[in-house]
């Protein structure tokens, strides 16, 4: 029986070394479409500046936190003008799950006066993995990496956990660049500028977003801990396209449940930009960006002792 257990041992030993080398192989030889499940993100919405300089910086009035919506969305330049020092945490799919780690991994050093949690319904029905992916690509690796990991328990992040330790610890010599790419350009602060023009919007389908449980629950979580802090905040949805938000077909329901958690602000409802104030359905370029941050800015002021006092 011994002899059984300490074979099974040096198996199951050999058999993870066997995967591990299997996994960095994948990563550094095989073409994306045939390392399915390993996504490494290398670069990806410039996500490695912007954490790079998230490390760095403190004690500023606004913190922003969402998905791609977020860091293409909320000018740091823009709040500058009007006294405050902005920093935007938002990441390409960031899903609740996402935005959670964050929070446990920045909000201490970061430490904020006022956050904007930037709400995109869709972010209920996030896998995550590809924001999961993105983060564990572009920063440093630590034991909230790890708890995110194991909570989302999917092959493709346990081998993205896998290639990125193997580069940062063994291949730490290797050095990265962040993509030149000729519309976006990243700004101080976490911010993408892009000054691309929509085309026309498209009829889009009309769409029913789901919840999942795991990230329900890490929304409340996150409510939570501005709460335990005392730290102010509060929930916006910013603008998209006419034809892009007609297509959602249960928004009231976001709107009831986001109204339960806080102060909150649909800037679905109350705007109508044109689609040339877009680069595509989703997100806003350059001169929409101006429109919408002082609009967002006045509405602040409606709302006392949170970011105007």
């Amino acid at each position: 029986m011994r002899k059984l257990i300490k074979d099974l041992f040096y198996f199951s030993l050999l058999s993870i070394v066997i995967y591990i080398t299997l996994v960095v192989i994948s990563g550094q030889f095989l073409p994306g479409p045939l390392s399915k499940n390993l996504i490494y993100k290398k670069s990806i919405g410039f996500a490695d500046l912007r954490f790079n300089e998230a490390d760095k910086i403190n004690n500023i009035d606004v913190l922003v936190l969402g998905s791609s919506l977020a860091y293409r969305g909320y000018d740091p330049r823009i709040f500058q003008e009007n006294g405050f020092k902005i920093f935007n945490l938002g990441s390409s799919s960031q899903s609740f799950v996402q935005t959670k780690f964050l929070i446990d991994n920045f909000l201490e050093t970061i430490n904020p006066k006022f956050v904007i949690l930037d709400v995109y319904p869709r972010q209920f029905e996030n896998s995550g993995i590809e924001s999961s992916a993105d983060i564990i690509s572009n920063i440093s690796l630590n034991s909230n990496i790890l708890k995110m990991v194991l909570q989302q328990n999917d092959l493709r992040t346990y081998n993205t956990f896998i290639f990125s330790f193997y580069n940062q610890y063994i291949r730490s010599n290797i050095e990265y660049k962040s993509p030149n790419l000729k519309t976006d350009l990243y700004i101080p602060g976490g911010y993408i500028e892009n000054i691309t023009v929509n085309e026309k919007s498209v009829n889009i389908k009309d769409d029913f977003i789901d919840v999942r449980a795991d990230q329900m629950k890490a929304f409340e979580s996150i409510i939570s801990i501005f709460k335990e802090r005392k730290l102010k905040y509060i929930l916006v949805q910013s603008p998209q396209t006419i034809n892009k938000k007609k297509s959602y077909v249960n928004l009231n329901y976001f709107d009831s449940l986001f109204f339960e958690y806080g102060n909150y602000i649909n800037f679905n409802k109350s705007l109508d930009l044109k689609d040339e104030l877009f680069l595509d359905d989703n997100h806003l370029n350059q001169q929409g960006v101006n429109i919408y941050n002082r609009i967002l800015l006045d509405s602040l002021k409606k709302y006392p002792n949170l970011l105007f006092e």
